[in-house]
């Protein structure tokens, strides 16, 4: 075994369980099949444990903190010969509140790749964010929306252990479906969202539980993951009964993904402006600045003014990685979120590019971006501006300027 962890792409091989669940299939959602495998670089695994740290609305800094803290622990503790996600014997010297702090973490960031691997489940937040009332066994940690506007439950499991194996993996996430993800599976009426009223209604749920022995290099021994999800054909299909619901309960959970994302990617603001969205409709919004670069033959967005300086700092400390939205992806939020009452819709999706040698960038369907920062070229200025709901590029012709709302001023500061 040795690292660190830098070259090797990891494959995992999830085990699918059809379980029954305890309400009456609803919709016509037919969820995408579950990979053989999906694979990975370092890279890959650490954007998605970026983007679910971020999602839990803890200070910048501590959320700064955790990631610079993962990124080195990452390539010091897997093995970068073994193809399989191995993880060296080291692992076992840390404390045990520490190994399960960072066993849910990989867990979570390696819930988040295979949810991509499946296709079409393109942006997400915390359950909590969305559903108020949990049932007694708890609630699950994610919730995704699938492209056509579905709504999804997910569990995230992870242990490193000298006792994991396949049959634990598998009852682990059978107990995890049942206890935080079956509840709410086609539950009528739906359960009660941040606000007070309905969810939408959930039309599928998995859970997914890691597992990984310290020292073992082999398929068979190294990681084993489970996936359970509703077993297919539980009951009649009937149509979805409110498309209001599902469109409110879209917009609020494609702010909470933005939020995420535009705190990565430097856009303090942003981040303010969804904060006072609904606890605050008529707070008084600022003006944020953007860099535009291109990278790898696309355009992205990177805050310049004001910053988080504790994201500033992290290419320095994570080789180099800068985390950036898609100019596409984040023009079609902006919209969302200069519209009145967020009634507009969002079309942008971004193709997946996960990591390779030769790639400049990896990305989300959502626009989420990690960028080389040697790769980067072609360096612009923009600026949103709340008072006119406009985004203002410069050095463009006129007719490529980006306007959400309203009529451009001139282009300027």
């Amino acid at each position: 075994m040795a690292t660190p962890w830098a070259k090797t792409h990891k494959d995992l091989k999830p085990r699918r369980h059809g379980v029954s669940t305890t309400h009456t299939k609803r919709g016509s959602f037919v969820p995408p099949a579950i990979p053989s495998t999906f694979s990975f670089h370092a890279p890959d695994l650490f954007q998605s444990i970026a983007r679910c740290t971020a999602m839990k609305r803890a200070p910048v800094g501590l959320t700064t903190a955790l990631l610079v803290s993962c990124r080195p622990l990452l390539r010091y503790l897997v093995d970068d010969i073994a193809a399989v996600f191995a993880f060296i014997d080291d692992v076992k010297d840390l404390a045990d509140a520490e190994r399960t702090a960072f066993s849910g973490r990989v867990g979570a960031g390696v819930t988040d790749l295979f949810m991509q691997s499946l296709g079409g489940y393109v942006w997400r937040d915390v359950s909590e964010q969305l559903i108020k009332r949990p049932a007694k066994g708890g609630l699950a940690d994610f919730v995704y929306e699938y492209v056509s506007g579905e709504h999804v439950l997910v569990e995230a499991k992870g242990s490193i252990t000298t006792s994991a194996s396949q049959s634990g993996a598998d009852s682990r996430a059978k107990s995890a479906f049942a206890a935080q993800v079956d509840p709410y599976v086609y539950r009528v009426p739906p359960p009660m969202a941040a606000g007070g009223g309905p969810f939408a209604s959930i039309e599928h749920g998995y859970a997914l539980a890691f597992a990984a022995m310290p020292g073992a290099t082999t398929s068979a021994t190294a990681a084993f993951v489970a996936v359970a999800e509703p077993a297919h054909g539980t009951g009649p299909a009937t149509p979805t009964t409110s498309s209001t619901v599902t469109t409110m309960v879209s917009t609020a959970l494609r702010r909470g993904n933005y939020r995420a994302v535009f705190l990565l990617a430097n856009a303090p603001n942003v981040v303010n402006a969804i904060d006072s969205f609904d606890d605050d409709p008529d707070a008084e919004r600022q003006n944020q600045g953007f860099w535009i670069v291109a990278c790898g033959g696309e355009d992205f967005l990177i805050g310049r003014d004001p910053i988080f300086p504790e994201i500033e700092d992290i290419p320095n400390t994570c080789d180099g990685w800068i985390f950036a939205v898609n100019l596409n992806s984040g023009r079609d939020f902006l919209k969302v979120l200069a519209a009145p009452s967020g009634s507009s819709t969002q079309s942008q999706i971004a193709a997946r590019v996960p990591f390779s040698s030769s790639a400049s960038f990896i990305e989300s369907e959502d626009g989420f971006a990690m960028l080389r920062s040697a790769m980067i070229d072609n360096v612009r200025q923009a600026k949103w501006d709340v008072t006119n709901r406009t985004l203002v590029i410069r050095d463009l012709n006129p007719a490529q300027t980006w306007i959400t709302r309203g009529t451009a001023p001139p282009v300027g500061d």
